[in-house]
């Protein structure tokens, strides 16, 4: 067995591992060696990637190769490792797990035990300084150089391949309920979660206290309180208790963009849902021009600026995708910023009332049906207001997954907390134009109409008496929600028939 200085000499190869391992302690030391041995008792090879984060890895690679089979790999840094691994003969799938005599010693039992990874019983895995006399490159040297007739390069260092996908700057609009929140956590586990780095994503809504310091960068306050340590970092000044010290934090958007500069390999994105509810000036700033397609970091017209608060040079990766959605029922498309206009795409969700198909709830003997109820709702809506209003499918799918016996009353619940409200909320109580979006006009019978009016005459004598010569049109109208028509199943009905039910039939 080697011992611990040979053991590291195989490592020299790397500056990350140079920099970083003379800094461990000797615990940590003890358990990378231990590691190394194990590995390579397995008849598997360690090589180096120029990943930051992913420096070290095992796995096959051999003599050769450009590239390995990766098996698992080390987070080298100043105050310690992090290992992760697929799982193996005994030993669990791990991410970034702190390296822990546990996980050393399970490992080293591996080998005692059947081990599929071993091409050949008996083959010893190579380490990092062994491609330096396997993979050497030959050269010729100019003639002016008399006394070398060739020059051996090191092989290359493994990098991660670079996409070749181009970015994608996305806003999904449409009108509330129409699954754009949905869309995005669907693209969160499909496009942007894998096993081996986990979640590539930063997920921020958009508000109107939102701003510069939370996405990009900014100043935040380090508090220390008496008895306590202060939590900034070593290389900074450090406040005495009580005090206060003001430290640089990068905001969502530019960590991302770090995670994303580091592993080339992969698509990483920031989702931003109500991008609208923001001002797009004041939390993008000068980051407005670098997201653009064309101004990331290696296009052909890749832009830098320097950041206000750190100083540093900074440009968006090319591998980062920047999504949004957008509620139309907020903000008119019209009236989104320009700068947004020119720079994303922009796909329109509207609602899906086919997702409904099939879904009947029923009561007392009456058969609502759903896809139809949503149907004419929207269509009244978008005549007497415009589509950005309509109302999405989502209200209503939770009634596909749910026994039917328990439908009406979950179809009563959405009309009487969330579609009669939104309706209010559109036609700014203006209750004439709910009474024709619920077809409650069209109702032969009261008890049906979702929303009553209330007799002008009779408000004239009950609230000024005989002697007040005032015409009844003077009066506005008072309307008055009938929550009897909430459990009458006829009253559902009645939106989008033609005819509607006359009488609920006995239950």
């Amino acid at each position: 067995m080697e011992n611990q200085q040979t053991l590291l000499q195989h490592f020299q190869s790397h500056k990350a591992f140079v920099n970083f391992q003379p800094q461990w302690s000797v615990a940590t030391t003890d358990l990378f060696d231990r590691l190394a041995m194990a590995v390579n008792a397995l008849g598997l090879d360690w090589w180096f990637t120029d990943a930051p984060g992913h420096q070290l890895r095992f796995g096959r690679r051999g003599r050769g190769r450009g590239k390995g089979k990766l098996q698992g790999s080390l987070g080298l840094r100043k105050i310690g490792i992090t290992l992760s691994c697929r799982a193996f003969s005994g030993v669990n799938e791990l991410q970034k797990a702190v390296l822990t005599d546990n996980l050393v010693t399970l490992f080293e039992a591996v080998h005692s035990g059947p081990v599929e990874l071993v091409a050949s019983p008996g083959r010893s895995g190579y380490w990092p300084d062994d491609y330096n006399v396997g993979d050497e490159i030959k050269l010729e040297i100019p003639p002016k150089i008399e006394d070398e007739h060739e020059f051996v390069m090191p092989a290359k260092i493994e990098d991660e391949p670079k996409l070749d996908l181009p970015p994608k700057n996305i806003i999904y609009y449409g009108p509330p309920g129409t699954g754009k929140t949905f869309q995005l956590q669907g693209l969160l586990l499909s496009d942007y979660t894998d096993s081996q780095f986990g979640e590539r994503f930063e997920f921020v809504t958009f508000h109107q206290s939102y701003g510069y310091e939370e996405f990009v960068e900014g100043l935040r306050p380090v508090i220390t309180n008496r008895g306590e340590k202060p939590t900034v970092e070593a290389d900074t000044a450090t406040p005495s208790n009580g005090e206060i010290l003001y430290e640089i934090k990068p905001g969502a958007f530019l960590r991302i963009c770090e995670k994303a500069r580091k592993n080339p390999s992969r698509k990483y994105a920031i989702f931003i849902d109500e991008i609208n509810r923001g001002n797009i000036s004041k939390i993008f700033g000068e980051l407005i021009t670098l997201v653009e397609v064309n101004k990331r970091e290696g296009a052909k017209c890749s832009v830098a600026v320097t950041l206000p608060y750190s100083g540093e040079v900074f440009s968006v990766p090319s591998n980062i995708d920047v999504i949004g959605t957008m509620n139309t029922a907020d903000r008119s498309l019209a009236l989104v910023d320009t700068a947004l206009r020119r720079r994303f795409e922009f796909i329109e969700l509207m609602p899906e009332p086919s997702v409904l198909s099939g879904i009947v709830v029923s009561a007392n003997g009456v058969d609502i049906n759903v896809e139809q109820l949503l149907t004419m709702l929207n269509k009244r809506i978008e005549a007497l207001y415009d589509r950005d209003h309509t109302v999405g499918h989502a209200y209503f799918t939770r009634l596909k997954d749910m026994q039917s016996h328990d439908r009406f009353a979950e179809l009563r619940a959405v009309f009487k907390n969330r579609i009669i409200p939104l309706l209010e909320e559109y036609f700014f109580e203006d209750w004439q134009k709910i009474r024709l979006v619920l077809g409650d006009n069209q109702k032969s019978k009261k008890e049906h109409q979702f929303i009553h009016e209330i007799g002008r005459e009779e408000d004239l004598l009950a609230l000024f008496g005989r002697e007040h010569e005032l015409d009844q049109y003077t009066l506005r109208s008072r309307y008055q929600l009938n929550a009897g028509a909430l459990d009458q199943p006829a009253a559902y009905v009645g939106i989008y028939s033609e005819k509607a039910v006359a009488t609920d039939a006995p239950g």
